[in-house]
């Protein structure tokens, strides 16, 4: 019988290492699966603040600007800035230089959107509305110039997308929800 329990203690402490060693193993392994999801995470949080820091931020808080400017340049009238200028009409005074800073903004959202192409996520504003925009940036400045005149008619279609600013605002807000739920994820498994 003290054979039988010394031969057994013999095998228990020959497995020992082996046994601490498998346990080893298994958390280092859980250990580099969370590290690893964390770092999903944090690269997943990285891109979501550089979507709304470099682009959609600055593109809405622009838009917002230029829409208020168009609210002082229009004065209450109701026609579309890009046909009139292609019409050949002229502005002088306080409208002149209202529209000279919504042209200026308009560069800016050209440089913004040309410089943080690669962070555009949403296919609707990548494919139909941010080309149309940059577009209708391009004719703007150029119609101010007197580089475009005539032929009102072809250039109709590209007036202003207005609903840029309802898709932008709804992309800020998905990533902010994205945003909060990756951060409330983490909090949830420290």
């Amino acid at each position: 019988m003290q054979e039988e329990s010394k031969s057994f203690l013999d095998i228990v402490m020959a497995l020992a290492p082996l046994i601490v060693a498998l346990i080893a193993v298994f958390a280092v392994n859980y250990q580099k699966k969370t590290e690893y999801k964390y770092s999903i995470k944090a690269y997943d949080r990285q891109l979501i603040i550089r979507r709304l820091n470099d682009l959609y931020g600055p593109l809405q808080l622009l838009r917002r600007i230029s829409d208020e400017l168009h609210q002082i340049f229009k004065n209450g009238e109701n026609f579309k800035t890009l046909s009139v200028l292609i019409e050949g009409r002229k502005f002088e005074g306080n409208d002149k230089v209202v529209l000279q800073e919504i042209i200026k903004i308009g560069d800016s959202c050209v440089d913004i959107i040309k410089n943080n192409s690669g962070l555009i996520d949403d296919a609707t504003l990548r494919d139909q509305y941010l080309p149309k925009l940059l577009t209708h940036y391009f004719l703007m400045k150029n119609a101010f110039d007197g580089n475009l005149n005539g032929e009102v008619s072809r250039f109709e279609e590209f007036t202003f997308p207005s609903e840029i600013d309802q898709l932008l605002d709804k992309r800020v807000n998905e990533l902010n929800a994205e945003m909060k739920k990756l951060t409330n994820v983490n909090r949830k498994s420290l």
